[in-house]
């Protein structure tokens, strides 16, 4: 009698792991980051939760987990469930309007008007260009163009929560590095009195025309914020390396006056100025536009 009791004990203890093992290759499997495995049965998957039931503690409560907490979800069946933060997901940005139409607010002091596009390429990224006419101004007689090219890098929030979602793709702090290319030409006229030996004199007028052209690769930092899904405005600064090419056309004196341009000032009438001495380029500018489908 005793041998046959130990017999039973025996079989039951061993297949107690297959009782086990198959329990368990009936039920689903979540993977926690900071917890054990949970066996458990799914009841619901939702967007941001999964709902499930822990048999082996009761059927009456139904737990509630967030994806994010989850590094993985199976089912009995095998079937992987998508888990982790869902604020990358493109799907939530689908309604909002990821194109831009800007114009810098701060050229028209120097004359100089400016069109600018900007695209949401992803999360986080975007590139944008803009093109410009410089008109004339007060100290010269000049016109050109200017284009500029970058590459946005949307700064990510500093922590994630479930259900969150960015503001507005094309929102928040961003670095830009950005080809910038200008060409200007104008004229200056300078005056200077002409004697006559009777001691009369009359006043002569001399142009000189400048030809400018620069480009510069430039790092800037700027702040975008979105109003409504509608309204965009664009602060930033920057700064990077560069060069200019000037072409003076003209005599160099009138009535052995020296005529001297300000090419320096002539430069800054652009969106890009890059100074002489070091070839260093900078860019300021202040946008507002409107977003688009």
């Amino acid at each position: 009698m005793p041998s046959k009791q130990r017999l039973f004990q025996t079989l039951l203890t061993l297949s107690l792991p297959f009782l086990y093992w198959k329990s368990s290759a009936q039920q689903d499997t979540l993977f926690h980051f900071q917890k054990d495995t949970i066996l458990c049965n799914i009841v619901e998957v939702n967007e941001d939760v999964i709902k499930y039931k822990t048999p082996a503690i009761t059927d009456d409560i139904v737990f509630v987990v967030q994806k994010d907490q989850l590094w993985r979800a199976v089912t009995s069946k095998g079937i992987a469930i998508e888990t982790g933060n869902t604020i990358h997901k493109q799907e939530k940005y689908a309604d909002q309007r990821k194109h831009a139409l800007k114009l810098n607010l701060l050229g028209p002091i120097n004359n100089l008007f400016t069109l600018g596009y900007e695209r949401s390429i992803r999360k986080g990224r975007s590139w944008d260009a803009y093109i410009g006419y410089v008109g004339p101004g007060q100290n010269y007689d000049s016109e050109g163009v200017h284009l500029r090219v970058g590459y946005k890098f949307i700064k990510n929030p500093d922590f994630y929560k479930n259900q969150w979602k960015y503001a507005h793709l094309l929102k928040g702090t961003y670095i830009k590095p950005e080809l910038s290319v200008s060409h200007l030409s104008g004229t200056q006229s300078f005056i200077a009195p002409v004697y006559f030996d009777d001691g009369s004199f009359i006043f002569r007028s001399q142009p000189r025309t400048v030809r400018s052209f620069g480009a510069a690769m430039v790092l800037n930092l700027g702040y975008q914020e979105v109003f409504n899904d509608l309204i965009v405005i664009d602060l930033y600064a920057g700064v990077g390396y560069g060069f200019r090419e000037e072409r003076i056309v003209g005599p160099a004196s009138i009535e052995g006056r020296p005529m001297v341009i300000d090419t320096d000032r002539f430069q800054r009438r652009g969106s890009l100025w890059i100074a002489n001495s070091g070839n260093l380029a900078f860019t300021l500018g202040f946008r507002i536009g409107v977003l688009l489908r």
